[in-house]
């Protein structure tokens, strides 16, 4: 072999030793993510079946809030509660992203130098969990990678771990004089690159002192000390948001009041300065999404008919604005408001509203329920249904938790 022919055998080589391993990690990452092996809902939940939950933690403020929704998510004999308490940390050299499992009972001395000294804090606050709450697992993790690939790692586990709820906090803390302020930018991206891509269903917690009004509240004579409410509108989200709230609605200090909005079709079509055949159309695709939401409300209905603790009310609303009227009547001592994020599903009960959304991920009225004009110590929790799912989709199966 002549000399030419030996220096493009070393540029040959050379050339597929670099290009083959970004291009196996992107096919590897797009195959993961338009294939994944399940999709995984609380609709399709068992009522015997285990429920497993994937909980994200940037820092260590918001762990109350998360173990206070976890406490009150009803673990039992018969569906307990496994958690993953995943801690994201972003990776800052030029280093190999790394996942580290942590013993439960003590933290090795390797694993405290890479992640931190908030890993003993960690750990203190899942132990009171799973000893407050015995059909409660938990197992904590860390992973440590950059901003703009941890979704990754965060799909991937949940993938993994054949999770159903993915709960991450939300990217806002409320301060002392009960204004929202921002944690860090770079968490939002993150909470949507997850949203986007995740393998099962998610949810965002506004905290706004959740985590530390729950283990004080005092009954004072009542048999329920902590307050929930559900505003149904329908679609998908909703429909995810309602199974779950039900399964809370099941813990013993637990109230539970469900909102739903019925559509006043004569005077929305009275009102509606639009008519042509794509708005037609969109109706006529809500009225398969009807179907289903009637289907799970009437199962809703009959599980808690006997139950002194939840109560359904229905409302008749014909726009975003009259839905907006009847929201600020309701009751403003609840702890936790429950919503869909309502992607992709066009009801003219929320019409306008979206316009004005500061925080898309929160969907329209989860949006609506973080402005001043309502409770500034409610908390809110908003669900969104695997992502595939989504929108418009009304084809899965309607059993209840």
């Amino acid at each position: 072999m002549n000399e030419d022919g030996f220096a493009i055998m070393l540029f040959t080589i050379f050339f597929m030793s670099i290009a083959t391993s970004p291009i196996v990690n992107f096919l590897y990452r797009r195959t993961k993510r338009f294939l994944p092996s399940q999709h995984r809902v609380l609709q399709d939940l068992k009522p015997d079946a285990e429920l497993r939950i994937l909980t994200c933690i940037h820092e260590v403020q918001t762990v109350a809030g998360i173990t206070a929704l976890l406490e009150i998510s009803h673990a039992s004999r018969r569906s307990p509660i496994c958690v993953f308490a995943l801690q994201l940390m972003q990776l800052k050299k030029h280093t190999t992203a790394l996942l580290i499992v942590h013993d439960s009972s003590r933290a090795s001395s390797k694993s405290v130098s890479k992640v931190g000294g908030q890993i003993d804090q960690l750990i203190a606050a899942f132990n009171n969990l799973e000893h407050q709450s015995p059909n409660i697992s938990v197992q904590l993790l860390t992973a440590i990678s950059p901003y703009g690939t941890m979704h990754e790692d965060v799909c991937s586990l949940a993938e993994e771990k054949q999770v159903t709820l993915i709960i991450l906090p939300f990217h806002k803390r409320q301060t002392i004089h009960n204004n929202m302020e921002e944690m860090n930018p770079a968490y939002k991206d993150v909470n949507n690159n997850i949203l986007a891509n995740a393998p099962s269903t998610v949810g965002i917690l506004v905290d706004r002192g959740f985590g530390t009004l729950l283990p004080t509240k005092k009954d004072e004579g009542i048999s329920r000390s902590c307050r929930i409410a559900m505003i149904f509108i329908g679609g998908p989200d909703d429909r995810e948001a309602l199974t779950y709230a039900l399964r809370m609605a099941r813990h013993p200090k637990v109230s539970l009041t469900v909102l739903r909005f019925i559509l006043d079709e004569s005077r929305a079509i009275a009102g509606s300065t639009q008519n042509d055949d794509e708005d037609f159309s969109v109706i006529m695709g809500a009225e398969a999404e009807k179907q289903a939401d009637d289907l799970l409300v009437n199962e809703f209905r009959h599980k808690v008919q006997n139950d002194g603790s939840v109560v359904y009310i229905e409302e008749m609303s014909s726009n975003g604005a009259e839905t907006v009227k009847i929201i600020a009547t309701l009751d403003q001592d609840f702890d936790l408001y429950v919503v869909g994020r309502g992607l992709g599903f066009f009801s003219p009960l929320k019409g306008g509203l979206d316009e004005w959304s500061d925080c898309p991920e929160l969907g329209s009225i989860g949006d609506l329920l973080l402005t001043s004009d309502f409770s500034s110590t409610a908390s809110i929790f908003v669900v969104q249904q695997h992502a595939w799912l989504n929108p418009g989709s009304s084809t899965q199966g309607n059993s209840i938790l």
